[in-house]
């Protein structure tokens, strides 16, 4: 009987030797030349205003668009910062993405934005996004943080005003980005740029973000799993609830403004939305007892595992913010996977993917916080880098139809289904079926035809 059982206790001792190694083949490179390539690719992009992969993000959604350049800036600080003997350089590209936007600014309000932005009037008698001037204004202040530039004075101080103005109007001090729409991820963002702000021109905005942050926890705050909620009408009904590629950055920003608030805000999302499992890490969208569907914002979910595009993309940025470093750690191996297995998240070698994926400084300190002028002085890292951002190309399937609408080409789950079982050496049915009829390119195809000259992302 012993000898009989002999061959059953080997493979379970091999098994449970082998299951704690199994992210060993997966390891990222070491980060900093992870950063090194990025900030290459990133540079590159910066100067060509009319890229393809440019064309292609604006096509598919043009509020990537303004997101991606203003992660783009932010990184460029960063680096700045972290490093003064390419300061020039890295300012040189985040003023060549600034200088663009602010040119493309002027083609109207609704230039980055859905055109569902255009079906009604913003309830806000100006009439304009807190979703743009919030994240315009963030650009701007982190720049003149680093070192100021002149052109760049005025810029800023009107976009601050609007953001200010657009906050004291809104009832509750909750601005819409869309009519009648709110985002938490929009109003945390423009309220780190009202923070930066004053310390680049000496302004003093407490009262308002005091405001702000004692309506928030009266408002927007879910009950049952203390979260800050998603979105919102102007009058504070919640649209939708706690969502991981809201939470991650949103606890980022309020680090500038109330730093145990946001500490709690992290820890809630971490023990809810975060995941790990032999050395992988990542993240879901909504809590378990809250669920709700894919959307644009929030990406694919692949089923099972329950890992979203979007929160464990911006989770990166959480876990560097906190310094949780266990979490982020596995959080960059499974980063790292596709560079090792083609068939795993085939589109992460998109541009706007990965390069906002790897630009961060997690040994250095986030946004500079009140009093650090005292202690450390006052050139911090703006922000811990630039994670993947809610808003990538991370979107599994998507294509464009010819009459100019967004469609899936598969549903999700037939993608994901399609994508285990190459990994597993077979073939799903839809994969079979859909081999025996022409077919439109696959998402990854795209990416790899427009990033052909890149041999750092296609590896």
């Amino acid at each position: 009987m012993l000898t009989r059982l002999r061959p059953f206790a080997f493979f379970v001792l091999g098994v449970a030797l082998w299951l704690p190694l199994v992210h060993v083949p997966f390891a990222p490179p070491p980060r900093a030349d992870l950063i090194r390539g990025l900030s290459q690719r990133q540079h590159t992009l910066a100067k060509e205003p009319d890229s393809p992969e440019r064309a292609l993000l604006r096509r598919i959604n043009p509020e990537w668009d303004l997101m991606s350049r203003t992660f783009a800036v932010l990184a460029f600080t960063n680096l700045a910062l972290a490093e003064p003997l390419a300061r020039q350089q890295h300012l040189a590209a985040a003023d060549a993405l600034i200088d663009r936007t602010l040119v493309d600014e002027q083609r109207g309000p609704h230039f980055f934005l859905l055109p569902y932005g255009r079906r009604h009037p913003f309830v806000d008698d100006s009439q304009r996004s807190l979703f743009v001037d919030g994240e315009v204004a963030l650009m701007l202040a982190a720049r003149q943080l680093v070192e100021p530039r002149e052109a760049l004075r005025e810029p800023l101080r009107v976009h601050v005003d609007q953001v200010t103005l657009q906050l004291l109007r809104a009832p509750f001090l909750f601005a819409e980005s869309y009519p009648d729409e709110g985002w938490t991820f929009c109003n945390t963002i423009a309220l780190a740029a009202l923070r930066l702000s004053d310390r680049v021109d000496g302004r003093d905005h407490q009262q308002l973000l005091e405001q702000w942050l004692a309506s928030a926890k009266a408002h927007l705050v879910e009950p049952r799993t203390g979260l800050l909620i998603s979105s919102f009408r102007m009058g504070g009904a919640p649209l939708a609830g706690p969502e991981g590629s809201t939470l991650w950055l949103s606890a980022h920003m309020l680090q500038l403004i109330d730093r145990p608030f946001a500490e709690d805000q992290y820890r809630r999302a971490r023990a809810l939305l975060g995941r790990t499992m032999l050395g992988f890490g990542w993240a879901a969208e909504w809590p378990k007892v809250l669920r709700s569907a894919d959307d644009v914002d929030s990406g694919p979910t692949v089923p099972l595992v329950d890992a979203n595009a979007g929160s464990s993309g911006l989770a990166l940025l959480g876990a560097s913010a906190f310094h949780d470093e266990p979490y982020l750690e596995a959080l960059t191996t499974s980063l790292a996977t596709p560079r090792a297995t083609s068939w795993a998240m085939p589109c992460c070698s998109s541009p706007w993917c990965r390069a906002r994926c790897g630009t961060w400084r997690p040994h250095r300190r986030p946004v500079t916080r009140p009093g650090d002028d005292a202690r450390r002085g006052s050139h911090r890292a703006l922000l811990p880098g630039a994670a993947r951002h809610r808003h990538s190309a991370l979107r599994l399937g998507a294509v464009r139809h010819p009459r100019g609408r967004t469609r899936r080409a598969l549903p999700r789950v037939a993608v994901c289904a399609d994508l285990l079982h190459r990994g597993a050496g077979g073939a799903s049915p839809g994969a079979r079926r859909r081999a025996r009829a022409p077919r439109a390119k696959t998402h990854r195809e795209r990416c790899r035809a427009g990033l052909a000259s890149d041999p750092f992302l296609l590896t």
